[in-house]
């Protein structure tokens, strides 16, 4: 998580899994520093529309976090026809 704040990731939609656990756990250690927001989604493909219109609206990379890649795919192809700045991870099994 580190790494993302190092280069300007400031927001993050999280859909809380147990296969993402660590990263929502790093996230909410961060979040509670106030030096990044996380916007909490049950609905994983909703999480990835979400997460575009953020990067829309301020022009600043959004990270997506989810448990299945193909939410995230979905919202990174939509992202490239915006052409808008985008962070999107699942965790594997």
């Amino acid at each position: 998580m580190d790494a993302c704040v190092a280069v300007g990731i400031r927001e993050y939609v999280v859909c809380a899994g147990a296969r993402n656990l660590g990263v929502v756990a790093a996230l909410a250690g961060i979040a509670g520093d106030g030096e990044v927001r996380v916007f909490s989604h049950f609905e994983e493909r909703a999480a990835g529309f979400f997460a575009l219109g953020r990067c829309v609206r301020s022009g600043a990379p959004c990270a997506v976090v989810t448990t299945s890649g193909t939410a995230v795919a979905e919202g990174g192809v939509r992202r490239q026809a915006c052409e808008v700045p985008w962070l999107g991870g699942a965790a594997g099994d």
